[in-house]
């Protein structure tokens, strides 16, 4: 009996992006409870491991396997190396999780190209990204009105930073900002894919599925899903051909967004609180790093600092700190940034190393550490993707990341020449990862996070698939 492989390779890779949100099964797999040392574990990465192990198990006997060299899977694979000899050169035990985490995900972006082969692969991908989608929106909107949460239910009657009592949902992820992400990818999935659906129902799927989803995000009163999500989908809808059918999509979604704005307290109030940040930061936050410079001064004279960690303190450029001070950001936050910069100036050429940022802030650069609010804990990670690449591998990251966003930009532009067929997936996606890397300025994980690495690996097989189209005309 002749084994197929690539069904098997296919439906598994299905099946992970089927439970790729579902972290409420990391229930099922309670292994944090073991200690803080042990991970928790989903679902969707057990099952991603089942499908590399397949693809190997495939490669050992048929000696077959796809290795893609386009231009954007060769930075990928720059991406790792770099990592491996960040790890070489800053032997650490965070360095080796993470290199051995991205070589994982590497695995993952193999078995996504070995997967997808052709226009129907990539269209019931969607179509499981819609539903899914789906999903995850309506029981959102069942959570946001009913008060039920699978856990974190103290966000039920959460309380906002000007006082304000709001209801956020997280359906089945543990942080609304990681849902409000997802939402948005949704609906950047459903808008590319009505824009060129052939078919009713496929139109019909995606108008749903976006409403839905565009409902859900607002009710994660997430600020950093709804900016990330917002700027994605206006480069989104300048690259998209414009018709009717095209244009009454949109008005839905305004008609949408206004309902629940007008229909919901908690998110109306969220947005007060969005333009009240917007005033503090315009108006309040000049004097904030006089004062922030001020305090470690007299931390430093007091004996709570140190000679040396004042004059690296001293070293933040004084137009960078002013600059950074005009961010929406707390002091913790801010605090964190500015270590990472420090990290940065004080290592230039290759960094402090591969996951080494927390090790550093909280013992060279502990000085720097904000005062967290009463009952909270301290900020000691990096929650940008940027401060966090450049703090650990300096100007080897900034030097690749460049080279990755040229990489994509220039493969997003190739893809508005496409066939309908591979242009709606390769818009999709490109949009996708801009809404990544803004949103994980705010809230971190963006190469740790699987959905880049699909992301990536879909764009690479639409290239693929394209260029073998257009050999056989």
């Amino acid at each position: 009996m002749k084994i197929n492989w690539d069904k098997i390779l296919f439906w598994l890779l299905i099946s992970v992006v089927v439970t790729l949100p579902l972290q409420v099964t990391e229930l099922l797999f309670p292994v944090h409870l073991l200690g803080s040392s042990f991970p928790v574990l989903e679902f969707s990465r057990l099952l991603a491991a089942v499908g590399i192990s397949a693809l190997l198990i495939k490669f050992l006997v048929t000696r077959k396997i796809f290795i893609p060299k386009d231009s954007l899977s060769l930075v990928l694979y720059v991406f790792i190396a770099v990592n491996g000899l960040s790890l070489v050169t800053f032997r650490s035990h965070p360095g080796l999780l993470e290199v051995l985490r991205y070589s994982f995900h590497l695995g993952f972006f193999l078995l996504i190209v070995n997967s997808v082969r052709d226009t129907g692969a990539l269209g019931k991908i969607a179509g499981a990204f819609l539903l899914t989608g789906l999903a995850i929106a309506l029981f959102s909107i069942f959570q946001y009105y009913s008060g039920f949460y699978l856990w974190n239910g103290d966000l039920s009657g959460w309380v906002g930073s000007i006082g304000q009592v709001v209801n956020r949902v997280n359906a089945t992820f543990l942080d609304p900002n990681t849902l409000a992400r997802f939402m948005g990818i949704v609906i950047t999935f459903s808008t590319a894919y009505y824009a060129f659906a052939a078919t009713k129902w496929g139109k019909f799927l995606a108008l749903f599925s976006a409403n839905a989803s565009v409902a859900a995000l607002f009710f994660t009163l997430s600020r950093a899903g709804w900016a990330s999500f917002g700027i994605s989908f206006l480069a989104l809808i300048l690259v998209i051909p414009k018709n009717l059918k095209i244009m009454l999509f949109y008005t839905f979604l305004l008609l949408t967004s206004a309902l629940v704005y007008l229909t919901s307290p908690g998110v109306m109030a969220r947005v007060g609180n969005v333009q009240y940040v917007i005033e503090e930061t315009a108006t309040g936050t000049a004097g904030q790093y006089e004062i922030l410079l001020g305090s470690r001064l007299q931390n430093s004279a007091t004996g709570s600092g140190s000679d040396t960690g004042e004059m690296r303190f001293k070293e933040v450029p004084d137009y960078l700190g002013r600059i950074l001070t005009l961010l929406p950001l707390d002091a913790r936050r801010l605090a964190a940034i500015k270590a990472g910069i420090l990290m940065f100036l004080n290592n230039p050429l290759f960094g402090v190393g591969i996951g080494n940022f927390q090790k550093s802030y909280t013992t060279q650069y502990s000085y720097m550490i904000a005062e967290p609010p009463p009952n909270e804990n301290p900020v000691t990670l990096s929650h940008s993707s940027l401060i966090t690449l450049i703090a650990e591998l300096g100007l080897v990251g900034i030097l690749w990341f460049s080279v990755f966003l040229f990489t994509l930009t220039r493969v997003f532009i190739r893809a508005l020449a496409k066939d309908p067929h591979v242009k709606f997936v390769s818009l999709a996606c490109g949009i996708s990862l801009l809404l990544l890397i803004l949103h994980s300025q705010y809230q971190g994980n963006l190469f740790e996070d699987p959905l880049f690495w699909l992301l990536n690996g879909i764009l690479v097989s639409g290239q693929r698939i394209s260029s073998k189209e257009q050999s056989q005309r």
